[in-house]
């Protein structure tokens, strides 16, 4: 019963990215698997809990199925913890470049790959605006990380975008699921997605392939209210970062087509 209790917190927690979830809860099975304890019943709750979370769903498909060709559990998910980490790193990496040096940076949610951005990349950053509707936990999570990287930064209303963006020289945000025609993260993505469009200031989504949708992770298409998430349409994304390359949105359908 605790472990269930455990996982159930770790799964439910409403503030963290989803690669950080994804992190934690493989971190947690993992400390359990050396424990000796069976780790398909906590894999399967990874994968059917947060659907809207593609990453939760493919990195627990992959250890399932690596575990039920017959490999040692501590080993895959080592595996799928390192790869994770890794796929992150790169992408934000790669996006450094597209960060003009003085830049004016506008986001939203909490994110680990735009925290492993920002520490990457706070000498090339003045400012941040950090966009919510209301002021909420992953807003404030995000000053308060920025505030101890040694940048500036304020929590403005999405209400506000509009004016506030022509200040901005890029937009940056996260992702929770990517497919070929659109992608899902905190509801007001699209808002501020758009606003930037209007003014002409450039939008960077930053991904990674654990995040695709695949047919498998697909109950996500049928969800008709996602809660504090929204699809936003690919094409009103100038580039989006992943751990092997930056892509316009119709070269990402093909990218995505040979993964899928």
């Amino acid at each position: 019963m605790k472990t269930c209790v455990e996982l159930d917190k770790i799964l439910n927690d409403r503030v963290s990215g989803s690669t950080r979830i994804a992190l934690n809860v493989i971190r947690y099975i993992l400390n359990r698997s050396r424990l000796g304890e069976d780790v398909m019943p906590m894999l399967k709750k990874m994968q059917t809990v947060r659907p809207e979370m593609v990453v939760l769903g493919n990195v627990s498909l992959f250890c399932q199925k690596q575990i039920k060709q017959g490999k040692e559990p501590v080993k895959v998910l080592e595996t799928a913890e390192n790869s994770l980490m890794s796929a992150a790193k790169n992408s934000a990496s790669l996006a450094i470049q597209f960060i003009p040096n003085h830049a004016i940076v506008a986001t939203l949610s909490y994110s680990e790959q735009l925290n492993l951005l920002f520490k990457m990349a706070k000498q090339k950053i003045d400012f941040v605006y950090i966009f919510a509707k209301g002021l909420v936990d992953e807003e404030k999570l995000s000053h308060n990380l920025l505030e101890k990287l040694g940048l500036k930064s304020s929590i403005l209303d999405l209400g506000s975008v509009k004016y506030a963006i022509k200040r901005v020289d890029c937009v940056i945000v996260g992702s929770d699921s990517l497919s070929k025609k659109f992608f899902v993260n905190k509801r007001g993505t699209r808002m501020l997605a758009r606003a930037s469009k209007i003014a002409n200031v450039p939008v960077y989504v930053l991904s990674n392939r654990w995040k695709i949708l695949y047919m498998s992770t697909g109950s996500l298409l049928n969800i008709q209210h996602l809660g504090n998430f929204e699809r936003i349409p690919n094409n009103i994304v100038d580039l989006f970062v992943m751990e092997s390359g930056a892509f316009k949105p119709k070269d990402l359908e093909s990218w995505v087509e040979q993964i899928l």
